[in-house]
């Protein structure tokens, strides 16, 4: 609260039924203190520079920083580097479901991550976000199952409709893939669906989050 907030009648009205207890932000240093001890908490460490560069994107959100530092231990990582940070924590860019889904095929499940939290803070519907990976899988599944039986996979590209942009992912990172795991994700996408008809949108995004982690290849 500013100054003028500070003497307004409803302000004065909560001192004098209860308590105003004033917490102000953290320093740019404390805010480093803090990272740090959070990343010696979780049995990680953190380089300098990547130190520096969550504290300033952090901007004093020291919630912000420390869900930054669990996504990196969900992921496994033991230490934390610029790259990473840049890759959980960068939302510059304007993505979209369709960046989810190839980054679902590439199996980067930090990229998933960033993209999921923008796509969550801008508004969009899980509903559409859950239609985008599923779209993805079953295109999977497909391209699996018609490879196994002997077809050229140009010529799937060609049945399939996919665009030269995309062929080349999907020729780098389709042989990471397998039919049993592109069936458990649709197992998982069918449970993510429930929640949103049962309209528990916060569980839906919790799962969805959930998803990208174990979609890491």
């Amino acid at each position: 609260m500013d100054a003028k907030t500070q003497y307004a009648a409803w302000v004065k009205a909560i001192d004098h039924a209860g308590i105003i207890v004033t917490i102000w932000p953290l320093s740019h240093e404390q805010l480093k203190m803090y990272i740090a001890a959070r990343v010696k908490k979780y049995r990680m460490t953190i380089h300098a520079d990547a130190l520096k560069q969550l504290a300033d994107f952090s901007e004093g959100n020291a919630i912000l920083a420390s869900q930054t530092i669990e996504k990196a231990h969900l992921l496994d990582e033991q230490h934390i580097t610029v790259a990473l940070i840049e890759t959980l924590v960068s939302h510059d860019n304007h993505y979209t479901v369709f960046d989810l889904s190839d980054a679902l095929l590439a199996g980067n499940a930090p990229r998933m991550l960033a993209i999921l939290d923008y796509l969550q803070q801008v508004g969009t519907e899980p509903t559409l976000v859950l239609w985008g990976i599923t779209r993805e899988i079953r295109m999977l599944i497909e391209c699996l199952i018609q490879l196994k039986s002997g077809q050229d996979l140009q010529l799937i590209f060609k049945q399939h409709n996919i665009i030269a942009k995309k062929q080349e992912v999907i020729r780098r990172h389709l042989p990471h893939h397998s039919l049993a795991i592109c069936y458990q994700w649709l197992q998982q996408a069918f449970f993510i669906d429930q929640k949103i008809k049962h309209f528990l949108t916060a569980d839906a995004w919790r799962e969805l989050h959930i998803f990208c982690l174990r979609a890491q290849t």
